[in-house]
């Protein structure tokens, strides 16, 4: 029994290592063609914020447009919820955002290039060298479970991996088991969820690998989790017993 219990830490302990070295079967030096694959290009949808930043060479003109005040999209003013709320161009309802001097633009369903290039063709018949710049504010994810600092993080990169997403939450604890990470996304034909296994090089494969606004990452507890923190209870138990059997062979 006292050696069955040894063997139980022995094993947690690790196992719990083993599962927590990301694409572990990743060679030194491995050249992988393709891999990842480049993320899709996010579309705009209605309701979405976007930072649109049009700078001129006439300042008047620059000062109509609050984004463009020589602060990028992660700026101060726009690092709070509220902030972004005021300074940003929410997508109506339509998929239109009004813009001043430019006016009303079409955005919903494009990429966030192809509706650079559709306020860029519109401001030129209206301002001379505009420069456009566009962003998405709304881009948030959730990452959850086992992870120094779970919470909402913002991303102004227009990409995003898995491993970035961790990174932003500080982390893994040390309980965390890499082998069945969740991802969670919605789309247009419902709730869409993947498994991805974090410490094989198959997971640069996966559709959860790029993250997109609005997903979810569940890093889920190692099976052993229980026994590992109760390693210190049966560390205890095994002194005891044995200072138990020592006393026991003194007194026969």
């Amino acid at each position: 029994m006292v050696v069955l219990l040894m063997l139980t830490v022995i094993f947690a302990s690790c196992n719990t290592r083993k599962n927590m070295e990301y694409l572990r079967d990743l060679g030194d030096q491995v050249t992988l063609q393709g891999l990842p694959a480049p993320p899709k290009e996010i579309q705009i949808k209605p309701n979405d914020n976007l930072y649109v930043s049009v700078k001129t060479i006439n300042p008047e003109v620059n000062e109509l447009f609050s984004s463009s005040s020589g602060e990028g999209a992660s700026g101060p003013r726009y690092e709070s919820l509220a902030g972004q709320h005021v300074y940003g161009y929410q997508v109506d309802p339509q998929g239109d955002i009004m813009l001043p001097v430019i006016g009303k633009v079409h955005v919903a369903g494009l990429t966030l290039t192809q509706a650079q290039a559709a306020i860029q063709k519109q401001a030129n018949e209206y301002l001379n060298e505009a420069n456009i710049q566009v962003k998405l504010l709304n881009y948030k994810i959730n990452v959850l479970g086992e992870v120094n600092a779970p919470g909402v993080y913002y991303n102004y990169n227009n990409a995003l991996t898995i491993l970035e997403a961790i990174g932003m939450a500080n982390g893994i604890t040390e309980y965390a088991g890499l082998t069945d990470v969740s991802v969670i996304r919605q789309t247009d034909t419902g709730t869409k969820s993947f498994k991805i296994d974090l410490t094989k090089r198959s997971a640069l494969n996966s559709e959860a690998f790029h993250i997109y606004p609005g997903d979810v990452i569940y890093v889920e507890p190692q099976s052993l989790k229980n026994t590992r923190l109760n390693s210190g209870m049966y560390a205890l138990f095994l002194s005891s017993v044995s200072t138990l059997i020592v006393i026991l062979k003194y007194l026969e």
